[in-house]
């Protein structure tokens, strides 16, 4: 699967297969409920036509096969869930393929205060890149893709993850196994704030034994009624007065606890489904089989432990059925042996129980982007070095705009003091640009695919400031958010890491003259302190303001073709100072007039 017409034709065969297989199931269904039926009429029907004990057999035969019918008519229950579940997700994926949506409707809100790229390069929100790739189920899983995207890793972790997902990109039936456990809301069950509140209850001997004593007098007491030696009254005096006893004094805070906690045995089970996919998951790379080990504890898989803690705690909802509370709860007090195992398997597990969800969410973020590799055959994994100084990207575009609209740039820069000033006019590209770059490289450092033919991304820090935003409710304006940020990278710019900057209309704040000379001496400073990066402007004084300075600063823009009064653009990156702008002839499209020789002047850039 070499292009994308033949993604979309993969995702195209499967709705057809996973539609012809409900048809076969719901057809399955049908006959299913006519032998039901059958069986049922006919066990009837004996009642007015034969003896005593054909009637015996008969009815035997038939709740037998009632049964069977009844047992194979859920089976299918199932088997049709997942196909639909299947279906669905095939269905979406092939809107993603088609018309570059997202997958899921809501997005996960991420808190990015103070980050360092996040919110300027789309990263999480509405929209976002987040949004586009994601297809976590549990919220450890979007969670281990948020830190990825927010914390670029180095070579070592990276040549992991790009191994890992290469392997599981081969395996398109694999990942729509995996993302058809979906739901519209996130997994939440920890079991670890599980364990961390069960801890703190108290199981004692004296407890214990006080509560054997209480069943054996229930068991003497039923021995004693059997034998016509009490009445049912007295029985159930003691029976209540014990039960009292145990539930009432006894373990009343323990039961209180569980029943808190709120467990949801339908979201552990399906744990168990994800986790089981790992464990059979037939990998070959050193990695995966690394995650497939931690799941497997002393010969026992972690998800077979989820599964038995899934069983007590549904053993807890026998107290809804009445009759078996009053029954057998209240006689062999149930529930107590239910706290017990819930301890032992505390006891056992407690340790552990991080680590499998953590291997876990990692596994899914890992899913994610080899559902993003396979959708995007043509995008490349790039080389990332921890000492590379020099950042190659060969057609490169935004990964977020549609593959008929994305226009790719060629972009090289060395990353040892060396900055590129981007000038252009309205709309042609600057902005946009810088956001590919940035995102690219966010890509690359969390071990994805980028939007690229070939890439070489050094580890760098990444730092950008595009979008700064003044606040009234903490009484900052847009020149303070600036000098805020300004501080920050000049602060990082100063670490032994190698630091790489977006600036987007640098200090906009200000007026013009205090504008071109702030930004002149930033960048000086960052060069100095060995930064690189780039900036896009309008002041087509950046362009020559760094005399003495030309091995570290070089000029590059986006063109505009004018014909007329109409223009286009191509929004191929180009070396040199941009020589033609639109802002006036933007300006009298909307109805300003502005004097004539002004407007040349502005159009033109005579400086």
């Amino acid at each position: 699967m070499k292009d994308v017409n033949k993604v979309e034709l993969y995702y195209q065969q499967k709705v057809d297969e996973n539609k012809l297989e409900v048809e076969k199931i719901i057809g399955k269904q049908k006959k299913i409920l006519f032998v039901r039926v059958v069986a049922f009429l006919f066990a009837l029907t004996s009642l007015f036509i034969f003896d005593f004990w054909q009637n015996i057999v008969i009815a035997f035969f038939s709740f037998s096969v009632f049964t069977i019918a009844v047992n194979l008519d859920l089976r299918l229950k199932r088997t049709l869930k997942y196909h639909e579940q299947v279906l669905n997700v095939l269905r979406k994926e092939l809107g993603v393929s088609i018309n570059h949506s997202c997958f899921f409707e809501k997005v996960d809100d991420v808190k990015l205060s103070g980050h360092n790229y996040a919110s300027d390069l789309d990263i999480f929100g509405e929209n976002s890149l987040f949004h586009f790739i994601d297809r976590t189920i549990t919220r450890f899983g979007s969670q281990a893709l948020i830190d990825w995207l927010k914390f670029p890793s180095g070579q070592f972790v990276v040549e992991q993850r790009q191994a890992a997902v290469k392997e599981i990109s081969r395996k398109p039936n694999y990942i729509m196994d995996f993302i058809a456990r979906t739901r519209p809301q996130k997994l939440t069950v920890d079991v670890s704030k599980i364990v961390q509140e069960f801890q703190k209850q108290k199981f004692s001997f004296g407890r214990f034994a006080l509560t054997m004593f209480c069943a054996v007098v229930n068991f003497y007491s039923l021995f004693l009624f059997f034998s016509d030696a009490i009445s049912f009254g007295v029985l159930m005096v003691v029976v209540f007065l014990n039960g009292t006893v145990v539930y009432g004094f006894l373990w009343k805070r323990q039961i209180k606890t569980v029943r808190n906690m709120e467990i949801n045995t339908k979201e552990l089970n399906q744990y168990v489904g994800l986790i089981s996919l790992v464990e059979n998951g037939n990998f070959e790379g050193a990695f995966l089989r690394e995650m497939k080990r931690q799941l497997i504890i002393s010969g026992e898989t972690v998800s077979n432990r989820i599964y038995k803690l899934s069983v007590y705690n549904k053993r807890f909802e026998y107290r809804m059925n009445l009759i078996f509370h009053l029954f057998v709860n209240y006689i062999i007090y149930f529930d107590v042996v239910q706290l017990l195992c819930f301890d032992k398997w505390i006891k056992k597990n407690s340790t552990q129980i991080p680590d499998w969800f953590n291997t876990l969410g990692n596994f899914e973020a890992l899913v994610c982007f080899a559902n993003l590799a396979f959708k995007f055959p043509k995008w490349t994994f790039p080389k990332v070095e921890d000492k590379g100084v020099t950042l190659i990207l060969e057609n490169v575009g935004h990964p977020l705009i549609p593959k008929d609209k994305n226009v790719v740039n060629d972009f090289r820069t060395e990353l040892e003091a060396n900055f590129q000033i981007i000038t252009g006019s309205n709309m042609a590209g600057k902005s946009t640009f810088l956001r590919t770059v940035g995102i690219n490289v966010v890509l690359a450092l969390a071990g994805a695919p980028v939007c690229a033919t070939n890439a070489v991304v050094p580890f760098v820090i990444l730092f950008s400031s595009m979008r700064i935003k003044d606040s009234l409710t903490e009484s900052i304006s847009t020149f303070q958010a600036e000098l805020e940020r300004v501080t920050k990278v000049l602060d990082l710019s100063e670490k032994p890491e190698k630091l790489f900057v977006l600036f987007d209309e640098p200090l906009r704040g200000t007026n013009s003259e205090d504008r071109f000379y702030g930004v002149s001496a930033l960048i000086k400073q960052l060069i100095k302190n060995k930064t690189s990066g780039i900036v896009a402007t309008h002041d087509l004084r950046l362009t020559s303001a760094f005399h003495g300075l030309s091995k570290s600063v070089s000029n590059f823009h986006f063109d505009i073709s004018v014909v007329g009064q109409e223009y286009t653009f191509d929004y191929k990156l180009k070396e040199g100072v941009c020589s033609t702008f639109n802002a006036s002839m933007l300006l009298k499209k909307i109805g300003l007039e502005l004097d004539k020789e002004e407007a040349v002047e502005k159009d033109n850039k005579v400086q």
